[in-house]
């Protein structure tokens, strides 16, 4: 299965389906699969930069939950952390 949807889910978070097809993106799709942990990943790092702070940190939180005990969870952690400190949420 093809992991599609990028731009669409960047710019559109809400919006699972891309409009030409039935698939969904990767991180929503199949949660197991090996890019999953990273899209998501990029999406709260992404959503950050776009300064939606709310769907950011509900993102990482989704990476934590998801993904415990690994690089990308620990990311997720410190991102979050930074978060906090900087009074962005």
């Amino acid at each position: 299965m093809r992991c599609t949807g990028w731009a669409k889910a960047i710019t559109s978070p809400r919006t699972t389906r891309s409009p030409r097809s039935s698939s969904r993106p990767c991180w929503t799709a199949i949660p197991a699969h090996d890019k999953a942990p990273g899209a998501l990943l990029k999406l709260g790092l992404t959503q950050y930069g776009l300064k939606q702070y709310g769907q950011a940190e509900a993102t990482l939180r989704q990476v934590l939950q998801r993904y415990p005990g690994t690089d990308l969870a620990r990311t997720a952690e410190d991102r979050l952390r930074a978060m906090q400190v900087a009074g962005s949420r």
